[in-house]
């Protein structure tokens, strides 16, 4: 019981964490793409 808790709070945050990355390089490209 404790494990699925667990198991679910670390690809909930996972999850988070990617996908705040994954807008954050997304940014940066377009970013890129913008100064030229």
């Amino acid at each position: 019981m404790i494990t699925t808790i667990l198991l679910t709070a670390v690809s909930v945050t996972t999850a988070t964490v990617s996908s705040t990355i994954a807008k954050h390089f997304t940014k940066k490209i377009l970013d890129k793409f913008g100064e030229k």
